[in-house]
């Protein structure tokens, strides 16, 4: 007998630390039975309005969850491997514009509360987007984009692994491993400013040193 009980309340591992302007949140690829009955609502939960889609396209039609306002980014690679350079440019570039419009949208909604309330600060905690990911089993395709958005931000390769694999059990394989930790010949972390800060770093530490 088939249970009502949504899978992905099980299923999802939410990745979050401070250091990251983005919350990521890791699932199973959704079917389309479940798509609005289950997957939006825990997308809606968490105030995500974007997913990254790294398996086939004919997993699920996406259609209805654009239709709620939902951005699917298709950015398939093979399972097991690693993210080739030009999905690693469009994520980021997809991450940077987030981050960006995000900031931009919250620095005016602390000048308007300013105005009433004299306490611009609180809007801050409520301004982190988030995005979620998934590949089929989201064990190895959507984790190490999470890892690699991490050291993005300034995490160390094996305190970001950490982090994943903290969130979710089983994560990442010996290839996807190897990538993260090979700085030459495998993943490299974003060009950082004078300051130490990728350009997503900076649009947050940016936002958040904000004054009025």
């Amino acid at each position: 007998m088939a249970s009502n009980h949504s899978p992905y309340s099980q299923r999802l591992s939410v990745v979050d630390d401070p250091r990251s302007p983005i919350t990521y949140l890791i699932t199973d690829c959704p079917n389309e039975k479940s798509l609005l009955e289950d997957y939006l609502p825990l997308l809606q939960a968490h105030d995500c309005s974007n997913v990254v889609r790294l398996c086939d396209g004919g997993a699920y039609n996406a259609d209805p969850l654009r239709q709620h306002g939902i951005t699917v980014w298709d950015w398939p690679f093979e399972d097991g491997s690693v993210p080739p350079e030009a999905i690693i440019s469009a994520y980021r570039d997809m991450l940077d514009s987030l981050t960006s419009s995000t900031a931009t949208s919250d620095t005016d909604a602390k000048r308007r509360d300013s105005g009433r309330s004299g306490n611009a600060s609180s809007i801050v905690g409520k301004s982190k987007p988030a995005v979620a990911i998934h590949c089929i089993s989201g064990i190895g395709r959507a984790p190490v984009l999470v890892a690699a958005a991490l050291i993005d931000c300034g995490v160390d390769p094996v305190e970001a692994v950490e982090l994943v694999r903290a969130k979710r059990r089983g994560a990442l394989n010996k290839r996807q491993l190897a990538w993260l930790m090979d700085k030459k010949g495998g993943f490299k972390r974003k060009k950082r400013g004078k300051d130490g800060k990728g350009s997503i770093g900076k649009m947050f530490a940016g936002f958040l040193g904000k004054k009025d």
